[in-house]
């Protein structure tokens, strides 16, 4: 068992610096995906929005990957920014996304990266914490307080009625 785990945690950092330098492996392995699943997530997520109330002037699209959701968001939403730590997947969305005209994207390390302060209504992050989560493993101090700093800052962008929507699958 204790085998298996370690290989587990080999895999983790191998695919990490995969994604990190190899376009393809990045697509094909956390790309695209217009599959029912895709479109059944975003139902849900209208309906929690509209049950909330939430005003959608301003949106974070935290960890917009190939920007699938970026585009759903700029639908509803006024002003959109999609931030992402890897520049493929961000070309890719800006490409796929082109004539949205209300979404800014940055190309950015969220621990290092300081959001502004009170300007979003809503922080959207699907599949976010999966790649932060163990990402700075290799630091001492980061890896004692990258969440708290990560979810710090995630606060203060956030405007007095804002919320931020966390959605990970298991």
């Amino acid at each position: 068992m204790i085998s298996k785990v370690t290989q587990h945690i080999k895999n983790i950092a191998i695919d990490k610096e995969r994604i990190k330098t190899k376009k393809d492996f990045l697509i094909s392995n956390y790309g695209v995906n217009n599959s029912f699943e895709c479109t059944r997530k975003l139902v849900v997520y209208l309906r929690l929005i509209n049950l909330l109330n939430i005003e959608k002037k301003s949106i974070l699209d935290l960890g917009c990957g190939f920007g699938i959701f970026t585009r759903f968001l700029s639908l509803i939403g006024n002003e959109i920014e999609a931030l992402d730590h890897f520049e493929e997947a961000l070309n890719f969305a800006k490409e796929n996304n082109k004539s949205l005209t209300n979404i800014k994207y940055t190309c950015a390390d969220i621990y290092e990266y300081q959001l502004e302060k009170n300007k979003y209504d809503l922080v959207f992050a699907s599949e976010f914490h999966p790649f932060t989560r163990n990402y700075y493993n290799n630091n001492e101090e980061k890896k004692e307080k990258y969440h708290e700093k990560i979810m710090t800052n995630i606060y203060h962008s956030l405007k007095d009625n804002g919320h931020l929507i966390i959605s990970h699958n298991p």
